[in-house]
Order: C-alpha cells, then sequence, then structure tokens
C-alpha cells in the first residue's frame, strides 16, 4: 500500500480496500474507466478526497478516491489503451507501417485473443479513423494470413488470435486446416499452405496429411456442395503437382475426370462459384473427362456462365485450336437469338478482339432482340445489365453502326426508337451516337422520331401468353414489391446503412422490381391478343402452322409460328420474332424458305402446306 493512503487509512479517512486498490494507479500511470475509456493520473489531491485524470478528451477530470477506487482499473503502460492515450500519433503511424506488429500488440493486450467488433472498437475510432479503417484491415488481413503468429477468423463469430510463439510456420498453416470447421474456411487454409509451400520443406509428412484431408474433404462433399468440394479437389491437384514427391493418390481416390462425369448437372453452378484462377484449372480437364464431346461441354457452359467466366472458356476454346468452332458458335447463336446475356455482352467487349468475326451486321438485331428478351426475365437481379452495358459504353453503338448500311441503319433506329427498355431521354441520348457514327443518316434517323407514330410498337400476343403475363404483372404488384418494401424496412433496423449489406441488397432489388414494373407495364400496353383464328393461310403468318420438308432427306417437318411470348421448342412452338420464324413467315406453299442451322450454316427447306393453329 502507498505510504500516503496508508496515512488515510490510519485517520480512518479511506478504507483500506480502496487505498489498495488506489495504490496502482500513482500519477502518471494509466487507467481504464468503464464509461470515459481509458485516460491517464494527472495528480492526486488526497487533502481534497480527490484523484484528477485526463481522459481521452476530457482532460482534469476530477473523481472521489472510493469512487475511483471502484471504477478505475490499472492500465500497463505497454497497453495498448495506455499508449493510445500517451502518443496516438506514434500508434496510428505503427498501424499503417507495421500492421501485424500493431495487431500483436493489441492482441498481447488483451490476452492472445479479440473478437472482431471488440478490436474494431479499439483501432477504428481513434487510431484509424472510420474512413481509413476498413481498406486497412482488408490489407492487413492478407499480411496476417501469411503470418504464422496469428489465427485471422474466417467470419465475425471467430476470434482472431495469437498464436503459440513455439509453433514452426509449417505446423501453424497445417493447424489452420485441421481446425477448420467449415469447408469454406479449409479452401482458405490450404490456400495459404501452397502459398507458402516452403515452409514445408523440412515437414513433407504434414503435407501428405493435409493432401489426405483435401482428398476426404472434396470426396465427401461433392454431392451436397459440389462447388467448395471442385475446389478442394482442384487444390489437392495443384498441391500434388506443386510436390509430386507427395503421389501418387492412394488407389480409388476421387480424380478431376470421374468427378466431372459424376457431377456434370453441377458444373454450371460450381463455374459460378469457382475464382478465375480455379475455372483455368477446371477448365483444362475437360478434354480428359469429356473425350471428343468436350467441346460441346465447354459450348454450353460458355452460354450458361457469367462474366469473366464467359471469357475464361472463349479463351479455352481458342486455345486448344478451335476458334472457327467457336465463330460458328457464335454466328448460330447470334442468328437463332439463343445466346445468353453475358455471352452477348461478351461479345459487345470482345469487339476488336476475339469476337471481331460476329460483331457484324447480323449482330445488332440479335442485340436488340436480346435487349428485349432481358425484361422478360423476372425475378433475376442480374437482369438490365445488358441495357446498362449499352448506356455505358459510349463506343459500342457507333461500332456497331459502323457495321451497317443507310438502310440498316433506318431499321436498326427505328427499332430503337420504339423499344420499351429505354426512357425518351436515353433514347435520344442512344439515337445522337447514332448520328454520330453515321452522319449520312441523320435526316433518316430524325424521320424516326419525327414520324414514330406508334404503329410498329405492336407485340402480338397468345390470349393464354397476356394472361400469364397479367398475373406476373400482379403477382409483382400485391406480392413481391410489397415485401421487398417490408425487407427494406427490416433491413433499416440492422443499424448503419453505409454497411449494412441487407438494406443495400434489399435497395438494389427495389431498383430491379421498379424496372420490371415500367417494363411490363409498357409490355402490357403494347400488346395486342389475339386467339389466331383470322390468320391468313396463303403464307405462312403468326397463327399457323407450317409443314415442310428438306429435298435434302426428304423428311416432312412442321413449325407453329405464334405470339411473342410463346415459345416451347419441344414443342415445335416458335415466336414470330425468333430466326426461324422470320424466315418462314411470307412464305406460300411451294416455296422455299433458308433456315439456320446450330452448326452456323443454314438449310433450305420447302414449304409443303399452311394450316391455322386454331383449327
Amino acid at each position: 500500500m502507498h505510504p500516503d493512503l496508508e496515512s488515510l487509512v490510519s485517520a480512518g479517512k479511506l478504507p483500506a480496500s480502496a487505498a489498495e486498490k488506489l495504490s496502482p494507479l500513482e500519477p502518471g500511470s494509466y487507467c481504464l474507466h468503464p464509461s470515459w475509456g481509458p485516460g491517464r493520473i494527472a495528480s492526486w489531491e488526497l487533502a481534497d478526497d480527490r484523484i484528477k485524470i485526463d481522459f481521452e478528451g476530457k482532460a482534469g477530470h476530477e473523481l472521489k478516491l472510493e469512487f475511483a477506487a471502484k471504477s478505475l482499473t490499472p492500465l500497463d503502460a505497454g497497453h495498448v489503451l495506455a499508449r493510445r492515450v500517451a502518443d496516438r500519433p506514434a500508434l496510428t503511424e505503427m498501424a499503417e507501417k507495421q500492421p501485424a506488429d500493431f495487431v500483436k500488440l493489441v492482441l498481447q493486450s488483451y490476452g492472445g485473443r479479440l473478437m472482431l467488433d471488440q478490436f474494431e472498437d479499439v483501432v477504428k475510432p481513434k487510431i484509424l479513423g472510420e474512413a481509413r479503417f476498413k481498406p486497412w484491415w482488408e490489407s492487413t488481413k492478407k499480411i496476417l494470413r501469411t503470418n504464422k503468429s496469428f489465427v485471422v477468423p474466417p467470419k465475425r463469430t471467430v476470434p482472431l488470435e495469437l498464436r503459440d510463439e513455439g509453433l514452426t510456420h509449417g505446423e501453424a498453416l497445417a493447424g489452420d486446416f485441421t481446425a477448420a470447421k467449415d469447408l469454406k474456411t479449409k479452401v482458405k487454409a490450404a490456400e495459404a499452405v501452397i502459398a507458402n509451400i516452403g515452409a514445408f520443406d523440412a515437414e513433407p509428412d504434414r503435407l501428405r496429411t493435409l493432401l489426405a484431408g483435401l482428398e476426404e474433404s472434396g470426396s465427401k462433399a461433392l454431392r451436397l456442395q459440389p462447388a467448395v468440394a471442385f475446389e478442394l479437389l482442384l487444390l489437392r491437384d495443384e498441391l500434388l503437382a506443386r510436390r509430386p514427391d507427395l503421389g501418387p493418390l492412394p488407389e480409388g481416390a476421387q480424380t478431376l475426370t470421374a468427378a466431372l462425369n459424376d457431377e456434370r448437372k453441377a458444373i454450371p453452378e460450381v463455374l459460378k462459384a469457382l475464382p478465375i484462377g480455379r475455372t483455368k484449372q477446371l477448365l483444362a480437364a475437360f478434354p480428359d473427362a469429356f473425350g471428343d464431346g468436350w467441346l460441346d461441354e465447354a459450348f454450353a457452359r460458355l452460354n450458361d456462365s457469367t462474366g469473366r467466366t464467359v471469357s475464361e472458356i472463349a479463351r479455352f476454346i481458342a486455345d486448344h485450336g478451335k476458334s472457327e468452332e467457336l465463330v460458328i458458335y457464335l454466328q448460330t447463336g447470334i442468328q437463332n437469338r439463343s445466346l445468353s446475356m453475358d455471352a452477348l455482352q461478351w461479345v459487345c467487349r470482345e469487339r476488336k478482339g476475339d469476337a471481331f468475326e460476329v460483331f457484324d451486321s447480323d449482330f445488332a438485331p440479335a442485340l436488340l432482340s436480346a435487349l428485349e428478351r432481358e425484361h422478360y426475365e423476372e425475378s433475376n437481379r442480374r437482369t438490365g445489365r445488358l441495357r446498362d452495358l449499352i448506356t455505358d459504353d459510349k463506343e459500342l453503338l457507333g461500332d456497331l453502326v459502323r457495321q451497317l448500311d443507310p438502310s440498316q441503319v433506318k431499321t436498326f433506329a427505328r427499332r430503337l426508337w420504339s423499344s420499351p427498355v429505354f426512357d425518351d431521354l436515353t433514347r435520344r441520348s442512344l439515337l445522337a451516337r447514332v448520328i454520330k457514327a453515321a452522319p449520312e443518316v441523320q435526316s433518316i434517323v430524325e424521320q424516326t422520331e419525327d414520324d414514330s407514330d406508334g404503329s410498329d410498337e405492336i407485340l402480338i400476343v397468345s390470349i393464354q401468353s397476356f394472361i400469364d403475363r397479367q398475373a406476373a404483372y400482379e403477382k409483382l404488384l400485391k406480392e413481391e414489391i410489397p415485401q421487398n418494401t417490408r425487407d427494406i424496412a427490416i433491413a433499416r433496423g440492422y443499424g448503419d446503412l453505409r454497411e449494412n449489406f441487407e438494406f443495400k441488397s434489399a435497395k438494389e432489388q427495389q431498383r430491379v422490381l421498379m424496372r420490371r414494373q415500367k417494363v411490363m407495364e409498357r409490355e402490357i400496353a403494347i400488346a395486342r391478343q389475339t386467339d389466331f383464328k383470322d390468320a391468313p393461310t396463303h403464307v405462312v403468318s403468326i397463327g399457323t402452322v407450317v409443314e415442310f420438308r428438306d429435298p435434302a432427306n426428304g423428311g416432312p417437318e412442321s413449325a407453329t409460328i405464334l405470339g411473342a411470348w410463346d415459345t416451347e421448342p419441344s414443342r415445335g412452338i416458335l415466336s414470330y420474332l425468333s430466326g426461324m420464324g422470320k424466315a418462314l413467315i411470307g412464305k406460300a406453299v411451294g416455296e422455299t424458305a433458308i433456315l439456320p442451322v446450330s452448326d452456323g450454316t443454314t438449310r433450305e427447306v420447302v414449304i409443303t402446306s399452311i394450316r391455322r393453329f386454331a383449327e
């Protein structure tokens, strides 16, 4: 007990228990108050029953001795909070220039482990500030993951920890993999092992154990979690490629080739979830897995993949000497209006590169058809991305228009002007780009604006498809939009909107729903219902069943040409807006029609009969 405090106890002015607690809190020492945070003891005013403390932002605060004894906790001078009080700028500099040492200091101050919320409370408001913390933490996590001294949590419910100083780097990395409770954490741990594989030069048995763990985890998860299971197997194969001395795999081990065949239906999901680097590895296994059919599998995946994965698949096909087949596939998809939105976006972005050969006059109407088709994709948050690309890429329309002759520009401009996809201001802006690229057609484009009376803004639809569209519209108004409103209200209650993922997600969905409402309202407004009973049959028209034969093989075939929203290829029902529908419409019995074929060629067929669908 401090002598001065002992005198107060002897005089009956201070309880001995309070004096014991106050003894470590001499002037110049550091303390923590539950409400006012850390501070430094400025002075003792024992005669006046006072102790003076300089808290952060509250200097010279006085407390009665007994109250101070109950509420203050001594802090070691090396504690991060004490150092924050003593020299905050030096601590900020340490965080920015020596992030690993700084995090180690923080963790040592709290017994070696902290939840991320607690860590942020210490670091964010006073040392780095709100704006700087997030980017700092993202870069610091990457540094910590390569440092054996730390266990970086995969989620906020797991603490950030300091490891035992006696562990080797290899032991620490292998321990992270073994301790991982979920497969995604195992993936991150395995990636860290491969990134630091040199740490195992003297410990190959640890790598063998980890290799077996990757094999076991990946094989067991194939059915229920195919995406992460494939990533584990790819990591296993990468580890084996880096260290062939660990192999071969035991007999009966799950091979990538077998996994691709067994889980073929899951490949689209897997490709969407894999990082790009792993996508390349998976594609490299296609030839072995699918033999002569690997190219068809790659084409199918190109058309159901998203974003950068489309680019990787296209590059993979070209790198394997199949550039000509890729061009044919894309041209056929453009003609048949069957390319996915992401594949069309890839063509737009690669129009001066890998997609140069297919960015031609046929692409212009296909792009507009895709824009209209994009609006029919309901409950899809990706809806609108193709439209956004056209409006955001200032050069796209110019590059496209330069592929067209004046008559094609006129058709393109009229259709662009009447499209329900764009608001009036955006339409005019896009038409201005058309004029800039093709000044010689300015009068044609301007006439498009002046003469448009709405007569060409009509969708011919079947009664049933109109009913279905109205039902979808009613569901949108009565269920989906109200539910979204409730979701926004709930998410708003989660706190800070700047970092509230649920709120941002709900607001993004609101924009999608509002845009879909506007589009559906316009579509329903311009739709014209028909029962096809009055369809003319002197030529193929909307609402007719046409029979034809191919002179090359003589086999009879038929197709039913119906409304804009009627498409059932398995039943031979085609929209009049489809490529094949357009090729047949207007043909009479005995005339020849040129139909597109899936391999990029065309074939001639002879119309043999025409009858009304209603009959």
